[in-house]
């Protein structure tokens, strides 16, 4: 069946159930009974889900950004501040770099 057949069903479902939230690809699967592309998938489709993964990957970011700041100024790079040559800044700022690219990096899981 051509691609798009499997969007339309999706979109009839929605509105003949008022579904309010995104259904997953294993739930729209299991409605329509076959194997949807990857485009018609809920990280595609927008909904709350997609909005959190935009704010997440923004948290990330802003992390990368802040945490590389901070390190070249601990280790002596970017001077001018109470934080140059300081090892502690150092260590925050490749804390807040780790964490960034975890939040790139790793999945949330879905409950």
């Amino acid at each position: 069946m051509p691609e798009h057949f499997y969007a339309e069903v999706l979109a009839v479902l929605r509105r003949q159930f008022l579904i309010e939230r995104v259904l997953t690809e294993t739930q729209a699967t299991a409605a329509v009974g076959r194997h949807l592309p990857a485009r018609v998938s809920a990280t595609t489709s927008g909904g709350p889900y997609a909005r959190r993964m935009w704010i997440r990957r923004a948290i990330a970011v802003v992390l990368l950004v802040v945490g590389g700041a901070w390190f070249f100024q601990g280790i002596g790079v970017i001077e001018g501040s109470f934080m140059t040559g300081e090892a502690l800044w150092a260590m925050i700022g490749v804390v807040c770099v780790l964490a960034g690219i975890a939040l790139m990096v790793i999945r949330p899981t879905r409950v």
